[in-house]
């Protein structure tokens, strides 16, 4: 686990260098990386909270039953990195509009 920390928090250093050097593209993928991990880990831990129950639950696929099943952990990480790219190229999106009109 320390390992995995590691990297994922490894990829918001990417993120953040890439975006001071231009690489737009790697820094969206870098920051949708590490956003979409730490989405993945926290809704995991935060809904067995409410439901009562002490298990680690992985959204959107896999539930309470994820022992053995790697491609369901996959696939929830993937999804969250898919909406986490969404999101921010939206917002740089966003960003990119206002910058032009504040500039004329």
């Amino acid at each position: 686990m320390p390992m995995l920390t590691t990297i994922v928090f490894a990829l918001a250093i990417v993120a953040i260098l890439s975006w001071k050097l231009g690489l737009k593209f790697l820094a969206i993928f870098s920051a949708a990386f590490f956003l979409g991990s730490i989405s993945y880990f926290g809704v995991g831990l935060f809904i067995p909270r409410i439901l009562g129950s002490g298990r680690f639950y992985s959204v959107p696929f896999g539930g309470f039953r994820i022992g053995g099943q790697d491609w369901a952990l996959v696939l929830s990480v993937l999804c969250w990195v898919v909406v986490w790219s969404f999101v921010l190229q939206a917002g740089l999106k966003n960003y990119q509009q206002k910058s032009k009109h504040e500039s004329r």
